[in-house]
């Protein structure tokens, strides 16, 4: 099929197919464009559209069959603009392709996006380089890139990420002849090209000196790309979460934006983008440096600090949860967590204990930090990424809030605590891991 071999030379004298735009393209790819609310995306944007109509009209003058389909594509999800600059999930039959699309090609390397290569929900069978030049109302198809060779050649040389979270590929790789395409398309079947299935992410660090609410605030911002707020890291997992990048455009568009994010928007962002409480320590009698950044302290140690604030109403509590039928262990253990809350002094404990192998319970129990009832209408919500889990809310006289749930290794929980008109305050996520 294609040589990784051609040269940068050899694809510089190939003459490229060349295709004439109609007047409905231009229109069409403004509007779109319009909807891109980072101004530095939009004239991308615009090119992306041209590119794409462009593409499709060749691919309609060489067969009728050969249809792009770009309905499921990023072009119409204005939420990835500050992340990629190319069209991924384009299709072509059942292949996937990614449209890169440049004004001018200028120099000996073009940039690809990281996650439209790694991540399984963007990644493309093949790379397809188009030149729009507007002036001449026409679209050069450049070139073609298989995944499987692009995925050799950066092995081969250890390519590395540029700090925008780009790679930077030699033009010499792409393939000059596209009508190459055609027959891959005619005549492999997409499993023939392996692309990727779980992502290879190292673990989460705590962000230096960024607080919760401030990373996210900054999210809201939408001229500045995610490269410059989050890791590569972060932001992978942000891209493989569509409910996230909806929630975070609503946010933005809203006529009236709240500074304050939505709380599923602050929930999902901690699940994915943050690093995790690892409950299984607890279990060791020990506790993460997550835990203790966030004042978690296993009960001796609450004792031997504040000897004046007692847990025992909380033990009862979790004896009396026994007595009512919910099988707790012995050999459960549990931390404690303090709180301020809006003015309210909340005090947080949470058991966990292993059921089998590669299941494991938390249970969540919130008081007073001295005695009394709750707050009324303070709210206990636990979610996973699917959804809210829980959502207890203290009614008068309550003494205690309960929520219990029950997770497979590396699924994770996150816990907010709201009360009426007031900001809520968002956990970090527990999960049960290694380490």
């Amino acid at each position: 099929m294609m040589d990784l071999a051609v040269g940068a030379t050899d694809f510089r004298l190939l003459q490229p197919e060349v295709v004439a735009l109609e007047p409905e393209d231009f229109d069409r790819a403004a509007t779109v464009s319009d909807r891109v609310l980072s101004e530095p995306s939009q004239w991308q944007t615009y090119l992306n559209g041209l590119g794409a109509f462009g593409f499709a009209h060749w691919l309609q003058e060489r067969g009728p069959n050969l249809l792009l389909n770009l309905e499921e594509s990023t072009f119409w999800q204005p939420q990835y603009d500050r992340a990629l600059d190319v069209i991924c999930n384009a299709r072509l039959g059942e292949f996937k392709l990614c449209l890169i699309v440049t004004e001018h090609l200028l120099d000996d390397a073009i940039a690809l996006p990281r996650a439209a290569l790694d991540l399984p929900e963007l990644a493309a069978h093949f790379y397809v380089l188009l030149e729009v030049q507007e002036e001449l109302e026409q679209v050069a198809i450049q070139g073609i890139l298989r995944h499987d060779q692009l995925v050799n050649y950066r092995q081969l040389v250890n390519l590395p990420m540029e700090p925008d979270w780009n790679y930077l590929i030699p033009l010499s790789l792409f393939d000059g002849e596209v009508n190459h395409l055609l027959s891959c398309v005619r005549y492999l079947q997409p499993d023939a090209i392996a692309l990727p299935v779980v992502p290879s992410l190292a673990p989460l660090q705590s962000p230096p000196g960024a607080e919760l609410q401030t990373l996210i605030s900054r999210l809201r911002a939408p001229d500045q790309p995610l490269w410059q707020i989050l890791t590569w890291e972060q932001g992978a997992r942000i891209l493989q979460n569509p409910e996230f990048l909806a929630l975070l455009d609503q946010w933005q568009r809203s006529p009236e934006p709240s500074p304050v994010p939505p709380t599923r928007l602050t929930e999902l962002f901690t699940l994915l983008a943050q690093p995790i409480v690892n409950v299984a320590q607890w279990l060791r009698g020990e506790i993460d440096a997550v835990a203790q950044s966030l004042g978690m302290v296993l009960p001796q140690e609450l004792a031997t600090a504040s000897p004046m604030l007692s847990v025992d109403r909380f033990e009862r509590a979790i004896a009396e949860l026994r007595n009512q039928g919910m099988e707790i262990p012995p050999q459960a253990n549990f931390v404690y967590q303090d709180i301020d809350l809006a003015g309210v002094a909340l005090r947080m404990c949470a058991v966990a204990w292993t059921v089998n192998s590669h299941e494991w319970s938390l249970l969540w129990i919130v008081g007073m930090r001295l005695s009394g009832a709750l707050p009324e209408g303070l709210k206990l919500r636990v979610s996973n990424a699917s959804g809210i889990l829980h959502e207890p809310i203290a009614e008068f006289d309550d003494p205690f809030l309960f929520a219990r749930v029950q997770g497979i290794t590396g699924e994770q929980f996150v816990v907010t605590l709201l009360l009426p008109g007031q900001l809520g305050l968002t956990l970090p996520a527990f999960g049960f891991g290694e380490g």
